[in-house]
């Protein structure tokens, strides 16, 4: 809880100047009464919550076209898979699966797993790596001759940071931590960051240890210099 009252400022002030004094703080009341008369006629609000990165998942798919019971990519659908991940904007980082009709039993027959194949082997390419899931995508509708490729995408939402100006008189009201939010969202690599962390590799030691020695012994290295112009 938090108050804007400036008198309750002003009470817990004189309670902790007079330590107990009888002497009064304002109009006569002894510190005691005119904080709690300040307490129940104080003009409290709720603290508002700690603002926070927001993310939204969204997915972004293509559909491959082949011959009937052939497994090639040609040129026209192969151009076609360059010119998704230009217009994209594809990266490394991001998610992508690609699948294929199933049978009855949620497997490939296989054709489309040759399919599915050819069309990883067109996304390496790109420096791309797909995932065929083991399991059945909720979200694949693919047609009998096609393979559909499905861009998992982390998108940072930037938090409002406008207030409407307050009424004569009043203190204007801030989102404190807001703009830092939001130039986060702004700058963030990889917005999936936002969702999970990564896990750090393992520690070399013999490598943490070699500035101290260096430093013991009188062989600390020269920075580098570099220019910025």
């Amino acid at each position: 809880m938090s108050f804007s009252n400036p008198k309750l400022r002003l009470a817990a002030i004189c309670l902790l100047a007079t330590a107990g004094l009888s002497a009064g703080c304002a109009g006569g009341q002894s510190p005691g009464d005119y904080a709690a008369d300040l307490f129940y006629h104080g003009r409290w609000r709720q603290q508002p919550l700690p603002i926070k990165p927001q993310v939204e998942q969204i997915t972004l798919d293509h559909r491959v076209n082949f011959e009937p019971t052939r497994a090639v990519v040609g040129m026209i659908e192969r151009d076609a898979i360059q010119a998704f991940v230009l217009r994209s904007r594809i990266t490394r980082q991001e998610r992508i699966d690609i699948d294929g009709p199933r049978n009855a039993d949620g497997q490939h027959d296989a054709v489309t797993a040759a399919r599915l194949v050819a069309v990883r082997a067109e996304l390496e390419r790109s420096g791309l790596t797909a995932v065929i899931p083991v399991d059945p995508l909720g979200f694949s509708d693919v047609g009998a001759e096609q393979v559909g490729i499905y861009v998992t995408r982390v998108l940072a939402i930037a938090p409002d940071c406008s207030f409407p100006q307050p009424a004569i008189g009043q203190r204007p009201d801030y989102a404190w931590s807001c703009a830092t939010v939001a130039n986060l969202g702004y700058m963030i690599a990889n917005p999936a960051d936002l969702m999970g962390g990564h896990g750090i590799s393992p520690a070399d030691g013999e490598a943490s240890t070699g500035s101290v020695q260096r430093y013991r012994s009188g062989s600390v290295k020269a920075l580098i210099k570099e220019s910025t112009n």
